[in-house]
């Protein structure tokens, strides 16, 4: 039985991965949107609809084994597809396909598109140059401009965006420029 409340009210395939700091933004659209710190110490945002869990991101770290097992059908969760990726960053799940992304040990960012039968329909390998502050230096960026409690990171092109608490104590989404100014700040409700 899930005794903690919030806990009781993630998808069942988030349960019981001895999540943290768990944060919930519900949207008008009665979509979830979900953050919370891993055991292993690194972050994953959700994106949920009832029970089932549209999009899930995790940062740099990737995402824990035992998830992407929970949420892939088994004919894609044990293809021959895993044993490249040394981490997996984000499962997006749409109406007719579902996607991977990720890395393999050299650094490559994979993204494969797979039909909800299995098959897979697109694969694309390329490396990850991007120009946007590292998770490290995006992290102690936002300690020095005085934020806390900094969890969820997600690196873009040209910008990073975070989820923590500013110093006037509201828990906000963030966005840091390539050159670490903030270029947005939104509070996450």
């Amino acid at each position: 039985a899930v005794t903690d409340p919030a806990e009781a009210a993630l998808p069942p395939a988030l349960r019981g991965l001895g999540l943290g700091q768990l944060r919930s933004r519900p949207d008008d659209d009665g979509e979830v949107y979900w953050s919370a710190r891993l055991p292993e110490g690194g972050f994953l945002r959700a994106e949920t609809r009832k029970d089932q869990v549209l999009e899930i991101q995790g940062d740099d770290a990737g995402l824990p084994p035992q998830l992407v097992d929970a949420l892939l059908p088994a004919g894609i969760a044990q293809g021959p597809w895993r044993t490249e990726l040394e981490r997996v960053t984000e499962i997006e799940f749409d109406d007719r396909e579902l996607s991977v992304e990720g890395f393999d040990a050299d650094g490559m960012r994979i993204e494969l598109e797979f039909a909800r039968d299995g098959r897979l329909m697109d694969y694309e390998r390329e490396r990850d140059d991007r120009r946007s502050l590292s998770e490290s230096a995006a992290r102690q960026r936002l300690l020095d401009l005085g934020y806390s409690e900094i969890g969820f990171i997600d690196r873009g092109r040209r910008s990073v965006e975070a989820l923590a608490v500013n110093p006037y104590g509201e828990v906000v989404e963030v966005r840091l420029d390539h050159q670490g100014r903030v270029d947005r700040e939104r509070r996450w409700r």
